[in-house]
């Protein structure tokens, strides 16, 4: 059968989604993944075949509404939600635009989205076939949905629908002590299996280079030398300088051209392109953004964490984390540097978080693999689409 898997505008959704789409194509189903143009990459480098929906960067649906005007700024938690549900819409609209050639020419029996991949349920209704979900992360995806109804109101009335179809199954990478609920949609584990891409694997990628503490530093794929919608450029310096008075070897993951302008703040470390999965099992810390494929790559490789989620709906989850004692959630606001720098000291010297990290690791472990899922999409197909 053909399968069309739909990631988004940044890397780490291709990432989450690739282990499922590669043992799809393994079983020997026909698979493409679509994102934009800036995941294009990341999908390729994954093995598999890539559609760019769009050469529009993310900073534009989050900062500009279809007709061009500027977004006015949240105020309010909930303006910040709403307003994020707001541009997973207009990308999941261009999207749907964008992807009628590609279905003309490959149309698939089955689609498969991400979390808040909204393109995927439209476009399934619009070919006729089943949708199902694989989670990115372990975020909830429930209070989006307004913002994104909103936006997508007028592709709704022209399917005929008066809101998102729901997914015939979600197949779900959140171990069960900290799975969300979503919706009501039969729910099926799926294990977490890192992504990304990957180098030629140098020394010290695997092991530590001196007897310090060795810490990971990462505020994602979409952080640019310049904060063009959020300051995550800034926090990063901020945290280089911070974490480097730990006196620890200091990792810092980031895209190259900004690892090039951090890469003299490093006393003793490195700065690059640094393959998560490899290097996170030999870190004492991951200190990172709260995205949630850093957060299971941290999980899945029993290492201690410590989340700067920028916003309420994230700390939902990084602060079911500290519960279990993996880590240490830090909340934005006043002094969020300083109260890193703490929390990565106070997670250094706890033996007892890296006990609770491996057993959330355990837990990961236990879930079926995504080649044991396929089966899941096949009898998806078998079912046919949602009535």
């Amino acid at each position: 059968m053909r399968i069309l898997f739909a990631a988004h505008a940044s890397h780490a959704t291709a990432f989450a989604l690739a282990p499922l789409a590669r043992a799809a194509k393994s079983r020997g189903h026909e698979v493409v993944m679509a994102g934009s143009e800036q995941t294009v990459e990341a999908i390729t480098a994954s093995g598999l075949p890539a559609f760019a929906c769009t050469n529009r960067p993310l900073s534009e649906f989050i900062l500009y509404e279809r007709d061009g005007t500027r977004v006015a700024p949240a105020r309010t938690a909930e303006e910040m939600v709403f307003g994020a549900g707001r541009w997973f819409g207009r990308y999941a609209a261009t999207a749907l635009r964008s992807l009628q050639p590609l279905t003309e020419y490959f149309r698939p029996d089955l689609v498969v989205g991400g979390s808040l991949s909204f393109v995927a349920p439209l476009l399934a209704t619009q070919l006729q076939v089943p949708y199902v979900r694989q989670t990115w992360d372990m975020y909830e995806i429930t209070p989006y949905l307004s913002g994104v109804e909103h936006e997508l109101e007028p592709e709704l009335v022209e399917l005929g629908l008066s809101s998102l179809p729901a997914p015939i199954s979600t197949l779900d990478v959140a171990p069960p002590s900290l799975r969300p609920h979503h919706d009501g949609s039969p729910h099926r584990a799926i294990r977490f299996v890192p992504s990304n891409m990957q180098a030629a694997i140098e020394p010290w990628m695997i092991r530590a280079q001196s007897d310090r503490p060795r810490v990971c530093l990462t505020m994602g794929s979409r952080v640019q030398t310049t904060d063009t919608f959020d300051t995550s450029f800034q926090k990063l310096r901020d945290l280089i300088a911070g974490l480097s008075r730990l006196d620890v070897e200091l990792l810092v993951a980031a895209p190259p051209k900004v690892a090039a302008s951090v890469g003299h703040l490093i006393p003793l470390g490195h700065a690059g392109f640094i393959p998560l999965d490899l290097v996170a099992p030999t870190c004492d810390v991951l200190v990172h953004h709260a995205g949630g494929v850093s957060t299971l790559t941290a999980l899945d490789a029993g290492t201690p964490q410590v989340m700067l989620p920028d916003a309420e709906i994230w700390e939902r989850t990084t602060k079911k984390i500290a519960a279990l004692g993996a880590g240490i959630s830090v909340a934005p606001g006043d002094g969020v540097i300083e109260r890193a720098v703490q929390a990565c000291h106070t997670v250094l010297g706890d033996s007892a978080v890296s006990g609770s990290a491996d057993k959330l690791r355990s837990e990961i472990r236990s879930m079926p693999h995504p080649a044991e899922c396929v089966e899941e999409l096949e009898q998806a197909v078998a079912i046919g689409p949602q009535p």
